[in-house]
């Protein structure tokens, strides 16, 4: 048997709707809440950070291959250090083999693929497919392309990198790089 509903409960129902001032104010806290749960995986970066820092990085390769040094240490935070093939050295050091090759005339071409960029406040790592085109015309070009025991006029190398950022002063700056190179089998 059904009873009949208490009037008290019906008033006290009616009570609670709210009036459309609190209607305004529930879909504010309702529109704040959604806001920050979309952006709680964002950790403050905007995506313009995730884009400057792979200018950065593509830039900073560029002058590389253009044997420019002077703006390739531009991206470079002062103390960077970058690991390619030995131990830890100054990442603005382009002494030795660099040096060589750019008053050999060697030429470099990069080609700078499979970049991915990740950002977590103002630190930011990315990894990338790195695939040179390094030439020699002359003998002692072609020995660095190559070795003195057998020289190359040409050499296609496919390398990967990791590279660390800091954003300091607004600028993504690099402070840390790892180089290797991809046995033949993997290129």
């Amino acid at each position: 048997m059904r009873s009949e509903p208490d009037l008290g409960t019906v008033q006290t129902l009616e009570s609670m709707r709210p009036t459309s001032k609190g209607v305004d104010v529930l879909r504010s806290i309702v529109f704040a809440s959604l806001l920050l749960f979309l952006c709680a995986g964002c950790k403050g970066n905007a995506p313009s950070d995730k884009a400057a820092i792979e200018q950065v990085v593509r830039e900073c390769e560029a002058a590389v291959a253009a044997f420019n040094f002077e703006r390739a240490n531009s991206y470079v935070e002062p103390g960077a250090q970058w690991i390619e093939a030995a131990y830890p050295k100054p990442a603005d050091d382009y002494s030795g083999w660099w040096q060589l090759a750019k008053a050999a005339g060697v030429h470099l071409e990069y080609d700078v693929s499979n970049v991915d960029v990740q950002v977590e406040g103002n630190v930011a790592w990315v990894t990338l497919v790195l695939k040179a085109l390094i030439r020699g015309d002359t003998a002692e070009a072609r020995s660095l392309v190559g070795t003195s025991e057998a020289p190359q006029s040409e050499a296609r190398p496919v390398f990967v990198e990791s590279i660390v950022l800091r954003k300091l002063h607004g600028q993504w700056k690099i402070v840390l790089g790892h180089t290797s190179e991809l046995p033949v089998d993997e290129k």
